[in-house]
C-alpha cells in the first residue's frame, strides 16, 4: 500500500516567493548578442574552408542577422527598462 501524506490546506501548498532573474529582458537579449557575435568570430576563423567546401556559408549570414536583430533589440530593453523605473520612481 503506498504511503500517503497528510492533508495539507491548498493554500499552503505550492507557495513560493520568487523574483525573476531578469525582468527587463536586457541581460538576456545582450548576451544572445554577443552568443551570436561569437558564434561568428568561431565559423569565420576555424571553419571557413568547412563551410566553403559544404556550400554553407550562409551560417555566418545567420549570425550576422542574429547579431543585428541584437542591437535593436537591446536598444529597445534598455529604453523599456528605463521606462519602467521612471514610472515606479513616478508612482511611488
Amino acid at each position: 500500500m503506498p504511503h500517503r501524506s497528510p492533508r495539507v490546506p491548498s493554500s499552503t501548498v505550492g507557495h513560493v516567493d520568487v523574483q525573476p532573474l531578469d525582468e527587463d529582458g536586457v541581460l538576456a537579449v545582450t548576451l544572445g548578442t554577443v552568443a551570436w557575435l561569437v558564434a561568428f568570430a568561431v565559423l569565420f576563423v576555424f571553419f571557413s574552408d568547412e563551410l566553403r567546401a559544404h556550400n554553407t556559408q550562409w551560417w555566418l549570414t545567420v549570425c550576422l542577422v542574429g547579431a543585428g536583430l541584437g542591437v535593436p533589440g537591446r536598444w529597445y530593453t534598455v529604453r523599456r527598462r528605463e521606462a519602467y523605473r521612471r514610472a515606479r520612481e513616478s508612482h511611488g
